[in-house]
């Protein structure tokens, strides 16, 4: 794809102000989808997980330059993929509970049949369902934000639309960006999670 340069330096850029001694809190995980699935790129022992080690980060990003693009964007294989990596980290955490942001930076309408019904409203309602279930594998700790980056002169009205109603699920930002303009500075694009259960913040209520 030709914007692919485009998110590999909106990640280079990003990672270079967090992937840092000075930052060793922070960790990461960062995974493709296309097609009907989604992979993630920082594994170990074949579990899905995040690290904060500089060289399995960075060989993360340079696999996802290697991955050719194909169509498809499988929303619930992203949701997934997202959720399986939490789970995963809580049950093996030596500390308290962390905060985990999600930014799906994607360019499409899903793919995936429960979000492709014929009624917009119905597609919707799957969508913030199933953010709802990531959400909530730790509530209050989660946020869940979106990006839609385009061509110049390209709007995905309808992905707009999907994508709001994600991040507003999730308690996080909605964010459109054009492909061919950087910098795009992705901490400048998310909400972090309080780390306190707030029943009036739709990220922790059950759907």
């Amino acid at each position: 794809s030709p914007c692919k340069n485009w998110r590999a330096g909106v990640l280079n850029d990003f990672l270079g102000t967090y992937l840092t001694p000075a930052k060793s809190n922070f960790s990461f995980q960062l995974g493709t989808f296309q097609g009907g699935s989604a992979t993630a790129l920082i594994t170990q022992n074949k579990k899905t997980l995040f690290s904060n080690d500089s060289m399995m980060v960075n060989n993360a990003v340079a696999s996802f330059l290697n991955v050719k693009d194909n169509s498809g964007t499988p929303y619930q294989a992203v949701l997934n993929m997202a959720a399986a990596a939490i789970k995963y980290d809580i049950g093996n955490a030596a500390v308290p509970t962390s905060k985990y942001v999600i930014i799906m930076i994607m360019d499409g309408m899903p793919s995936d049949d429960e979000f492709n019904h014929s009624d917009e409203n119905t597609n919707i309602a799957n969508l913030k369902n199933a953010v709802s279930q990531v959400v909530n594998v730790a509530p209050g700790y989660i946020t869940f934000n979106t990006v839609l980056y385009y061509p110049p002169n390209h709007v995905y009205q309808d992905a707009e639309k999907y994508l709001q109603a994600m991040a507003d699920t999730g308690a996080g930002l909605f964010s459109e960006a054009d492909s061919q303009t950087l910098p795009f500075k992705i901490d400048d694009h998310v909400t972090v999670s309080t780390g306190v259960i707030d029943p009036n913040n739709p990220a922790c209520q059950a759907k």
